[in-house]
């Protein structure tokens, strides 16, 4: 018998390898650089940077990071310095102050609950 030579290339395993997945789309090239308008908005393009924390706040937002389906820390430290800066510009101080109604409702509301559920029975010695 003879020995059969394996016919497929190493080009076509190398193409069997890379394979799209199925939410893949093709962009034509006239239409790679389009990007949408709200790709152009500050909020959107990052810009790299250098900063010096202190090692105990990036430990927290690394380990927070760790955890499962957490964001990675960047984008953590990102959005807790977005709710200062929106704080500061007065642009979250109507729903900040709806959220603070809202807890101390939520609280009036416990201690309504507790206060009727509560039995109230003299000891007897």
């Amino acid at each position: 018998m003879k020995n059969t030579i394996d016919k497929t290339t190493t080009n076509d395993k190398n193409a069997a390898a890379f394979k799209l997945s199925p939410k893949a789309r093709i962009v034509p090239k006239n239409q790679r650089l389009v990007m949408p308008p709200e790709a152009h908005e500050p909020r959107n393009i990052k810009v790299r940077t250098n900063i010096h924390f202190d090692l105990d706040i990036l430990n927290y937002f690394k380990e927070r990071a760790s955890l499962p389906g957490a964001p990675p820390y960047q984008t953590q430290i990102n959005a807790e310095l977005r709710k200062i800066m929106e704080r500061d510009q007065g642009q979250d101080q109507a729903s900040g102050l709806k959220e603070a109604l809202e807890q101390a409702a939520r609280s009036l509301q416990k201690a309504i609950k507790f206060a009727d559920e509560a039995e109230v029975v003299p000891k007897r010695r």
